[in-house]
């Protein structure tokens, strides 16, 4: 099973000097990244948000992972979501190519449709286009970075005889992965060939058995096809399993709160109005989500074993979150990580 760190710049650490600046924690970001290279993590990943600070502060993560790539050597590193719809597919294409060289052919791309309406709506997106704009600026990306020269004909990018420079290192390009929560998102990623990045908060286990049932069932094989499930667990390990969960509890609850309400909002911005009321009962009681496993937090063994359940479903790679503590704490989280849980699946 592969490990994928990521961070999302989070500035809400409640430490004894107060939280850090943004560019202090970009530095800080940086920092994790080149630890997380020399011990040993397969892939390192940030992901796009935009205007909702303290939980996010990463709104460019091409430009990160550009800065990170020069000081790392071995590390994958991923945008764990870029959002499709928020972005001309052909400028995305320039930038995968251009991210691809400078991290000697080691750049993977995580896409979405964008989950923060204040986003969606600031980049004067409608929200009736998310789904289609997705499936065609994929489709523009897939030919520009495969073909020499590329024309496209759609609904919403015309062009003729396109040459995208600089072309990936990774043919026909680099992996390519789609954000995935409801069981019709599963089909998208399945269908279009894509990795599949998937959650854990809040489902059950028949809940998260279907979802992978159907991603193989929906998955079409085609040039670049990436069949893989990846799996984003809120993860914070320590020596002393009971000090772990005292350290992580309010930070990752305060996170799950504001994640919820940003889906909750947009999709009623969709016209969509699910009842949430469940997912907010579930998602407010950490004691719940540790026994589920819900969440990777405790001791090694413990981190082991919530780790083991899911590998058996058949997640073949850990997205761990560990934001909103001080940088000391997420480097010793890194290092116990590599020291004490990873060997065992490697």
């Amino acid at each position: 099973m592969d490990f994928l760190l990521m961070t999302e710049g989070g500035i809400d650490a409640e430490g004894p000097g107060g939280p850090p600046s943004v560019p202090q924690r970009f530095r800080e970001v940086i920092a994790e990244a080149k630890l997380a290279d020399e011990v040993g993590f397969d892939v390192f990943g940030c992901g796009e948000q935009h205007f909702d600070p303290p939980y996010w502060t990463i709104s460019n993560p091409e430009t990160m992972l550009a800065a990170i790539a020069r000081e790392t050597k071995r590390i994958r590193l991923r945008s764990t979501i870029v959002l499709l719809p928020l972005i001309h597919p052909l400028r995305l294409a320039e930038i995968i190519g251009t991210i691809d060289i400078l991290s000697d052919g080691r750049f993977e791309i995580g896409t979405g449709k964008g989950n923060n309406s204040i986003a969606i709506k600031a980049f004067e997106v409608p929200f009736s286009e998310l789904d289609e704009r997705y499936e065609e600026a994929l489709t523009v990306i897939k030919g520009a970075l495969s073909n020499d020269r590329f024309s496209h004909r759609g609904k919403y990018f015309s062009f003729d005889e396109i040459e995208v420079l600089p072309k990936s290192i990774q043919k026909p390009h680099p992996p390519i992965y789609f954000a995935a929560i409801s069981p019709q998102s599963h089909v998208v990623a399945g269908r279009n060939g894509l990795g599949l990045l998937t959650l854990s908060t809040a489902m059950s286990r028949p809940q998260i058995e279907k979802r992978f049932r159907i991603y193989h069932e929906s998955f079409r094989e085609q040039p670049g096809a990436l069949k893989k499930i990846s799996l984003g667990l809120q993860t914070y390990c320590c020596a002393d399993g009971a000090a772990a969960r005292t350290h992580a509890r309010d930070s990752i609850l305060r996170y799950l709160k504001r994640t919820i309400f940003l889906y909750e909002k947009t999709l009623q911005e969709k016209g969509l109005n699910l009842d949430f009321s469940n997912t907010k009962k579930i998602t407010s009681d950490f004691e719940f989500l540790a026994r589920e496993r819900l969440l990777a937090i405790g001791d090694p063994k413990e981190v082991i074993d919530t780790f083991r359940y899911y590998e058996q479903l058949g997640v073949q790679e850990i997205r761990i979150r560990c934001d909103g503590l001080p940088h000391e704490m997420l480097m010793a989280n890194i290092r116990m990580l590599a020291d004490k849980v990873i060997p065992h699946f490697k």
